[in-house]
């Protein structure tokens, strides 16, 4: 990402276009299939997942706040 600041919150969104596709993926394993079918190597992995998602979330979160988003506008960004 360049050092400049976005025109609009949403010209910097495509990045976080993977952020999307990791939730599907994390939606899967944890709503899609029975309990019975996941085994731990799935938890781990849906663990650091939810782990990594946190983390990006919460720079996309401080993203539009610095670039001057309202708190109501960057929680919407983000679902």
């Amino acid at each position: 990402m360049s050092d400049s600041m976005p025109c609009s919150m949403y010209d910097f969104l495509p990045q976080y276009y993977p952020i999307a596709d990791k939730i599907r993926v994390l939606n899967h394993f944890l709503n899609d299939r029975d309990l019975e079918e996941l085994d731990l190597g799935d938890l781990a992995g849906a663990a650091t997942l939810a782990k990594e998602l946190d983390a990006q979330m919460r720079a996309l979160s401080e993203m539009l706040a610095h670039a001057g988003a309202q708190p109501r506008e960057a929680e919407h960004v983000a679902q």
